[in-house]
């Protein structure tokens, strides 16, 4: 009975991370997309002199900026993928004890 609970327990736990995590990847997947494609216009317009040093700069200091908020968001994303499949183990744990007793 202990491993049937255990393996309900982790069932419900990857449930409910899993949501979380399909959301998560793409939101990140789509950032590095941006990240990648607006480095290199930055890195084109620079070579080409359509911008200058210190534009490329800006440009470049707001994509790290960028970063550092998508890097924030991923970090709470992960922390309530966590606190949610916890939630569900919990739960199927607090739901056999009530069955039992």
């Amino acid at each position: 009975m202990a491993e049937t609970l255990l393996d309900q327990m982790l069932a419900a736990a990857a449930k409910a991370a899993g949501s979380n995590w399909d959301e998560i990847s793409g939101d990140l997947k789509s950032f590095a997309q941006n990240l990648l494609r607006d480095s290199k216009r930055i890195a084109t317009d620079r070579a080409a002199g359509r911008i200058s040093d210190d534009e490329a700069k800006v440009q470049l200091q707001m994509l790290a900026d960028y970063a550092d908020i998508v890097e924030n968001y991923t970090e709470d994303a992960i922390k309530a993928s966590a606190q949610a499949a916890f939630n569900a183990a919990i739960d199927v744990l607090i739901t056999a004890i009530t069955r039992a007793i």
